[in-house]
């Protein structure tokens, strides 16, 4: 039996989202961490699991278990948690999945700092600001770094509900739509990664101890590709079968020819369980959109539409439990 303690935290917000609250107990999600310890079933698997952060932020004393999975993810919405699990980790000599000082270092702005330089790696060029008026955002396209085109996104946020294109000058008013009231916020340089055929493909690929997984391969017709995708796809069972095909031809057509591109990536970040969102391009180019452990991979919904994805789902949940037990690859 391991014993394995699952290391979760609350936002420095010290918000939480309560999803229900009822006689029999109350659902809560916490953003900024992953619940992967819910996916993980195993005889030989004993978890724990600790909250750390929010109005009482000490550090609890725990038995020592045979391993740390430190789950708290999200560099720039958690940073306390990420410290007090430090402090926790501390405490015990034993193996950690994801150590937390690693984790800090994966902002967008760190991440595309850290990766660039790596042949045939497209990093796009990324600054965090604090901007105290609409002026200051248009004046750091136009003097800084990225430039137009440009994707400006809040801080700490994964999905697309909260990002703008801003493909030149004119686009100025929709910054009409961002709050100037200490939020901060990613300006992105877009990379236009549309394919021969007019759409947008985005690539997920999963990383556990040294192995590489191909997770999904969306398509779209708009630049903003999330799971919203698949409703288009599922009109197309063209786009259903090309990612099919890729999912199964990964590990013998894809990995080989990203292998030395992959195993720098994982080098530099230091992550044992992340995952890449990417596009592949035709000239070989790999574009990166975001590298971090902020997601979930061992679950999937819409297994009635495509079928075909429990498969990377259930290779996934085996590798992280073999790596939990520490069993070889």
């Amino acid at each position: 039996m391991s014993t394995v303690l699952f290391l979760l935290g609350i936002e420095d917000s010290n918000c939480v989202m309560m999803r229900s609250i009822s006689p029999q107990g109350a659902s809560y999600e916490l953003n900024g961490s992953i619940d992967i310890h819910m996916d993980l079933n195993h005889p030989a698997l004993k978890k724990a699991v600790v909250v750390l952060g929010g109005a009482d932020a000490g550090v609890p004393a725990v038995g020592k278990p045979d391993l740390i999975f430190n789950c708290i993810t999200d560099a720039d919405s958690s940073p306390r948690a990420l410290k007090l699990a430090m402090q926790l980790i501390r405490q015990h000599q034993v193996p950690v999945i994801n150590r937390p000082v690693h984790v800090l270092k994966t902002r967008r702005d760190d991440v595309a700092a850290t990766l660039a330089g790596i042949p045939g790696l497209i990093a796009p060029a990324t600054v965090r600001l604090k901007p105290s008026s609409h002026r200051e955002i248009l004046d750091a396209l136009e003097q800084g770094p990225v430039g137009y085109p440009a994707i400006l996104r809040h801080v700490g946020t994964h999905g697309g509900s909260t990002m703008l294109l801003l493909r030149s000058p004119d686009d100025a008013p929709l910054l009409e739509q961002i709050a100037c009231d200490g939020s901060e916020y990613y300006l992105i340089s877009f990379v236009d990664f549309r394919d021969p055929d007019g759409l947008y493909r985005k690539t997920r690929l999963v990383f556990v101890g040294n192995q590489v997984f191909a997770r999904h391969q969306l398509a779209s017709s708009h630049w903003n590709v999330h799971a919203s995708a698949r409703d288009e796809m599922a009109q197309r069972p063209d786009l259903v079968l090309a990612e099919e095909q890729f999912l199964q031809g990964f590990s013998s057509d894809v990995f080989p020819l990203l292998a030395d591109r992959l195993q720098a990536i994982r080098e530099r970040l230091k992550l044992d369980y992340f995952s890449i969102d990417c596009s592949l391009r035709p000239n070989g180019d790999f574009l990166l959109f975001e590298a971090n452990a902020s997601g979930n991979a061992l679950r999937q919904s819409d297994l009635d539409r495509f079928p075909f994805l429990r498969k990377p789902v259930q290779q996934l949940r085996a590798a992280v439990t073999r790596m939990l037990l520490q069993q070889p690859a």
